[in-house]
């Protein structure tokens, strides 16, 4: 009986020994496979960060391009002045004064001035590339556009621009 014990015991130990090694074994490829995960989340935050980035030096030129046509379009103009018989001094539009021209002319002018993007529109395939319009061009078109009841996506599609820097330029134009 001894020996039966016996022989039990080493039976029951060597069971134990090998469910340990399993465990352990197992416990490395866990270990292989968090570590493995670990390198995976640094890798994604390293790629993300680099977009992030990269979208940031984007949006700061983008903002630089959008202040340096702002300070062009803000401007004065000429439609916007009293009409004075010296050329040389212009004196500022007095809201409280009378007008100098009269609505009808104001809404005749400002067709006369869209009459040329609508044509370039229209010849706009045969003429020039979209793509080659400076950032002024582009915004007075978007502008001319959304005023002819286009919707942004219809703006983006006909400028070739993404739909969020059509929107950035029409929230900037109504800001202002």
């Amino acid at each position: 009986m001894t020996t039966f014990l016996i022989i039990f015991s080493f039976l029951i130990h060597g069971l134990s020994l090998l469910c340990i090694v399993l465990l352990y074994m197992q416990l490395s490829r866990v270990k292989e496979l968090e570590k493995k995960q670990q390198q995976t989340v640094y890798e994604m935050e390293q790629i993300i960060l680099a977009y992030v980035t990269e979208m940031k030096e984007q949006n700061e030129e983008f903002f630089h391009q959008l202040g340096q046509s702002q300070t062009k379009v803000n401007q004065p103009s000429r439609s916007f002045y009293k009409k004075s018989e010296e050329p040389a001094t212009e004196s500022r539009f007095d809201a409280k004064s009378e007008p100098t021209e009269s609505l009808s002319e104001l809404l005749d002018e400002t067709e006369r001035e869209e009459k040329p993007y609508l044509s370039s529109l229209n010849k706009q395939e045969e003429d020039e590339s979209v793509d080659e319009l400076s950032p002024e061009e582009i915004k007075k078109r978007a502008i001319f556009l959304e005023k002819k009841g286009l919707t942004i996506e219809e703006i983006a599609k006909n400028l070739r621009r993404g739909k969020t820097e059509i929107e950035l330029i029409l929230q900037f134009r109504q800001e202002n």
